[in-house]
């Protein structure tokens, strides 16, 4: 009897300890918000989705291997629409992010649709990040740029290596393997390599100060697109300043050249508020083409989770130029020449 219950006992701890080994977290953003405004003479009204940040449910994992060592996983899923139960990613079919990989004290490995480094780095430099009514966002999206937009912000058979952060500094990079799986079919073999993109990260934290650089090669058989970014944040307790440079330059005859230049400002107003303020310019090679926005915001953080907000974009487009006043429904991008707003209202809650 003694000998059945001390196996029951044994059998109670190594089950316990296997569960504290191996666990899986449940995540997502349910983000929505009334918006209004004009593009030109396009004009929209009503109750938008993901005017903070893209609602999204997601899945991610982390297994004890021993010895240091983890497994770790996640497949994230969007973009979800709240105003119409609708997506924009065909459904649980489709991930935002879907990978699996390897990590200990020298870093992570992973394989599968992975972030490049130039969107995330490029929310930790920008005032109102993340946001559709962010200047960096429509302007990045608008000259066509990876860094700092949606446009290839995550990239599909990619291998992923980050360092761990040592005493403030930190990497990634990663290696995205094109042609398999395009629209068009696979790659051939003359064309094979030219289409894969290398993406390279480098970021500095200590204290109230923040640099951070990204450099994304996109590959193509008409020419390869190189673009630099370099963005950096000084934190003075009252106000949190934030800017950022970036170049695209490209052997591809279809690809438009640009530069891109932010500037923004965080200020606390209370405990939980804060007052933003973000300005960008969009500068093509060419004449006459040049884009700017600005976005003045508050939000305000009801809980750790949970995060109301308002946001004014306004943008100004020179003849030549046509930047995106607002990527929600109706909302189209105002004409070259002409300028284009939007008033956003609404709630972010993260679980």
């Amino acid at each position: 009897m003694q000998k059945k219950l001390f196996a029951l006992a044994v059998a109670t701890v190594a089950s316990a300890s296997a569960m504290a080994q191996s666990n899986v977290t449940i995540y997502g953003v349910a983000d929505a918000g009334v918006a209004t405004g004009s593009a030109g003479a396009n004009k929209f009204s009503g109750v938008a989705t993901g005017l903070l940040a893209s609602s999204r449910l997601g899945f991610k994992g982390v297994e004890d291997l021993g010895n240091g060592l983890k497994a770790v996983f996640t497949y994230e899923f969007g973009t979800l629409q709240i105003d119409t139960g609708g997506n924009n990613n065909n459904g649980i079919a489709s991930t935002r992010q879907s990978f699996v990989g390897l990590s200990n004290r020298l870093g992570t490995l992973t394989l599968g649709r992975q972030y490049a480094p130039g969107y995330m780095y490029a929310v930790k430099y920008n005032a109102y990040p993340g946001s559709i009514i962010s200047p960096q966002y429509i302007l990045a999206a608008t000259g066509g740029n990876t860094i700092g937009s949606v446009n290839d912000a995550r990239w599909d058979n990619a291998v992923k290596y980050a360092t761990p952060t040592i005493n403030g500094f930190g990497g990634e990079l990663i290696y995205g393997l094109g042609g398999k799986g395009k629209t068009a079919g696979d790659e051939t073999s003359a064309q094979r390599g030219e289409d894969n993109n290398i993406g390279l990260g480098l970021n500095y934290a200590n204290g109230n100060l923040a640099v951070g650089y990204v450099f994304h090669r996109l590959g193509a058989v008409a020419g390869n697109t190189n673009e630099h970014y370099l963005g950096a944040t000084y934190d003075f307790g009252m106000v949190k300043l934030s800017g950022s440079i970036q170049k695209k330059q490209s052997d591809n005859p279809g690809v438009v050249d640009n530069k891109i230049y932010q500037v923004g400002a965080v200020v606390p107003v209370s405990a939980a508020g804060n007052v933003h303020f973000s300005y960008g310019t969009l500068n093509p090679d060419g004449g006459d083409n040049n884009a700017q926005a600005a976005t003045l915001a508050y939000t305000h953080g009801f809980s750790k989770r949970t995060t109301g907000y308002i946001g004014w974009l306004y943008n100004k487009n020179d003849n030549g130029g046509a930047a995106n006043a607002g990527t929600v429904p109706g909302l189209a991008i105002a004409p070259a020449g002409d300028n284009g707003n939007l008033l956003a209202i609404g709630m972010n809650h993260k679980f």
